[in-house]
């Protein structure tokens, strides 16, 4: 995954749940298979959508795992790790680094001191 080309559409996706703490895993195949599937040239995991800060770790983990073994090599991967503190964003970050595929991807905070 990390030799694929970064370009082109990476839409943020939505994170399906079935409730407030439980990833609707057959949602979101069905999901990456169909953004996938209509051409984009990468898909973006607890990105932009806002909800990444918002659910747990091991929630985090979970798409993130499932989201990459679902992308399946067939397109390339961003995982978010953007927090509201800068220690949170760099330990999201470090825990993403021994999850299966994906690279990293920060914004900068909004508001700042």
């Amino acid at each position: 995954m990390s030799n694929l080309p970064f370009r082109g559409i990476i839409p943020p996706l939505v994170t399906p749940l079935l409730d407030h703490d439980r990833l609707d895993v057959d949602g979101f195949q069905r999901l990456i298979a169909h953004v996938a599937g209509g051409g984009v040239h990468g898909i973006f995991l607890l990105g932009t959508t806002g909800e990444g800060p918002s659910l747990g770790h091991r929630l985090q983990c979970e798409v993130i795992t499932q989201g990459c073994h679902f992308a399946d090599k067939r397109t390339p991967v961003l995982i978010g790790v953007t927090d509201t503190a800068l220690a949170e964003s760099l330990a999201r970050s470090a825990a993403r680094r021994t999850l299966r595929g994906g690279r990293r991807c920060a914004r900068p905070a909004p508001l700042l001191p």
